[in-house]
């Protein structure tokens, strides 16, 4: 959900509804990292076109949505309960 917007240091009133569709982000081990002590994943994903952003949705889906977005997690080492 995107809550605020300003383009210029100028706000854009996007609502409270501005949101784009669920997305899958797929991650893959890096090297290093084992399953009990943690470490990276790595992946990239899609950002899907946005809605219900007023007169916002237009610029909001000429500038942030696409492909090629990248995520870097660093998992922890695992604990039990």
């Amino acid at each position: 959900m995107l809550t605020s917007l300003n383009v210029g240091g100028i706000p854009i009133p996007v609502g409270s509804s501005c949101e784009t569709s669920p997305t899958t982000i797929t991650v893959a081990s890096q090297q290093g990292f084992t399953f009990g002590l943690g470490g990276n994943l790595a992946g990239t994903y899609t950002i899907p076109n946005f809605r219900h952003c007023g007169l916002a949705t237009i610029l909001i889906n000429l500038t942030l949505p696409g492909a090629g977005n990248t995520i870097t997690l660093t998992l922890g080492k695992s604990t039990l309960g």
